[in-house]
């Protein structure tokens, strides 16, 4: 249709005469048992869940040694506090307080977008721990432990 017509509605059967109805009636009723609905997705279990696994990866960040990766350094433990934090707004959010529930929808995305880049990221990590990586690490000059390296190597 182009901009400046108009449409005609037809009355359907139900309507007689001169009347013209709807044919489509929606009602909003307000739900009693929403915050029942809310509190069955268990908001409690998934906050404590974000921080544990966070808590864990963070362990596991400064537990290896460290290397010169930004990855370590920076993007991973920033991800991980923000989902100890949108984990504890998530438990915060049982009291069903509609700013803290807000803030909680709000939390999540920023987590789970976090996250992702963490995810990707260690994927970048990992390509320098690959299988095909010689003993252990690059070396430079002869040492007893290259001659080594290269004995177990050859093996």
């Amino acid at each position: 249709m182009a901009e400046g017509e108009m449409e005609s509605i037809v009355p359907s059967a139900l309507n007689t005469g001169s009347e013209t109805g709807t044919l489509v009636e929606v009602k909003f009723q307000k739900n009693s048992y929403r915050t029942q609905k809310y509190l069955e997705a268990e908001p409690k279990a998934l906050g404590v869940t974000q921080i544990m696994l966070s808590l864990f990866f963070m362990s596991i960040i400064f537990s290896t040694p460290t290397t010169d990766h930004f990855h370590t350094t920076i993007i991973s433990p920033i991800c991980s506090s923000v989902s100890i934090i949108a984990g504890s707004v998530a438990i915060a959010a049982q009291n069903l307080h509609l700013p803290t529930l807000k803030a909680c929808l709000g939390m999540q995305i920023v987590a789970c977008v976090g996250s992702m880049i963490s995810f990707l990221s260690s994927f970048v990590l990992l390509g320098d721990y690959s299988v095909f990586t010689v003993c252990w690490g690059e070396y430079f000059g002869r040492t007893s432990q290259s001659d080594m390296c290269e004995r177990l190597w050859v093996r």
